[in-house]
């Protein structure tokens, strides 16, 4: 199938998914005819994970070595659902201090806790 098939069946881009084989991700076969590129089912398959794994935030990088096999599906999410609470962690502080900074009189009071 084409590119804009593949688009179809994946909700990614054209551009993303030729992104995603610049980057050594996918590899679709070449129409021997034309050179396009000719996405089986497999690529799809592979498409979609790459979109799951990124809707959860995930690095290229770590999707890359999920998808070449030096780290497992389940270690992958693993290490990202900790990353993810260390965000969630991360956020909650920010709220604080915002409203911390909320509180506070004018810029004397702020630049005394910085």
């Amino acid at each position: 199938m084409n590119i804009k098939e593949a688009q179809k069946r994946t909700g990614i881009s054209a551009r993303n998914i030729r992104f995603y084989e610049q980057k050594g991700m996918l590899h679709p076969a070449r129409n021997q005819d034309n050179d396009y590129r000719d996405y089986s089912q497999e690529d799809i398959e592979r498409l979609k994970l790459i979109r799951a794994l990124r809707m959860v935030d995930m690095p290229l990088e770590d999707i890359r070595n999920v998808l070449g096999g030096t780290a497992t599906l389940g270690q992958a999410l693993a290490v990202q659902e900790e990353q993810l609470h260390k965000k969630i962690q991360n956020a909650q502080t920010a709220i604080r201090f915002c409203r911390c900074l909320g509180e506070l009189g004018g810029m004397a009071e702020v630049d005394s806790i910085l």
